[in-house]
């Protein structure tokens, strides 16, 4: 059974998710259609990335992922299909591909659409998955890629003694991902002490190991699951009691021992 994994910015309340659902299965037979998430803000496909680069890897190689986020109804969008690290990636040309995969090896092709199907994204994306579940490879799916739409992902700024971060993502919990990995942090920290500085006057002054170390309602800070640095507070939402919000500056500083 064909394994395919469906993100997008539909919503629930529409019926968007469940016409492309149907199309689907409509035109294969045999599949899995896992939802992931339809609650990504409309068009933004920086929410959508930090989704599907956190999720995709837990599927098993050959699984299908297709990314419907900012899709839009024009005469000359394009879709691609990427393959990397034995997943496949449907989606819109809209800078989602770099944003997801990064600087990782990956195939590039554009899906061959019929003029009577150009706004008609549901067809597209089954006629593609039905040529994969069949066995047939991308080239022969679609048309190789010269270039495609690239977005940078932000990155932090650093220097000898700080680290200029910001919030990347806030999960349905609270808690505030901020976008520096424990491997940089580390690199750059060279055993100092710090502070993360999210307030002119607050700031937090330990690395913990998880939600536990502290008591019920504090704050505190720790490495997570998906490698990045998540400031949160132990039974209790860290944005909405600190004011947390997505693209925010967190300031990590090095206080050098004289």
């Amino acid at each position: 059974m064909q394994l395919i994994t469906f993100t997008s910015d539909f919503g629930t309340k529409d019926y968007y998710s469940g016409k492309v659902k149907g199309s689907l299965y409509s035109y294969n037979d045999n599949i899995n259609v896992v939802d992931i998430t339809h609650d990504i803000p409309p068009y933004d496909i920086v929410q959508a990335s930090f989704v599907v680069r956190n999720m995709y890897h837990s599927f098993p190689p050959g699984t299908i992922h297709l990314v419907a986020v900012d899709v839009r109804y024009e005469q000359e969008i394009r879709y691609l299909l990427v393959e990397s690290n034995a997943h496949y990636f449907i989606l819109p040309d809209n800078g989602l591909l770099d944003l997801i995969l990064e600087d990782q090896e990956k195939k590039i092709v554009e899906l061959y659409v019929q003029e009577e199907a150009k706004v008609a994204a549901n067809t597209v994306f089954s006629l593609a998955i039905s040529e994969l579940r069949d066995g047939n490879s991308i080239d022969e799916i679609g048309c190789p890629v010269e270039n495609y739409l690239q977005k940078i992902s932000i990155k932090p700024v650093v220097s000898s003694d700080y680290i200029r971060a910001s919030v990347l993502h806030i999960d349905n919990f609270g808690n505030v991902f901020v976008n520096i990995t424990e491997k940089a942090f580390l690199k750059y920290r060279k055993n100092r002490s710090f502070k993360i500085n999210y307030r002119k006057m607050d700031s937090i002054t330990s690395i913990s190991r998880g939600y536990t170390d502290v008591g019920p309602g504090e704050l505190l800070c720790f490495f997570n699951s998906s490698g990045l640095l998540e400031i949160s507070v132990n039974k209790g939402e860290a944005a909405t009691l600190h004011s947390f919000k997505e693209g925010e500056i967190v300031l990590i500083r090095f206080i050098n021992e004289d």
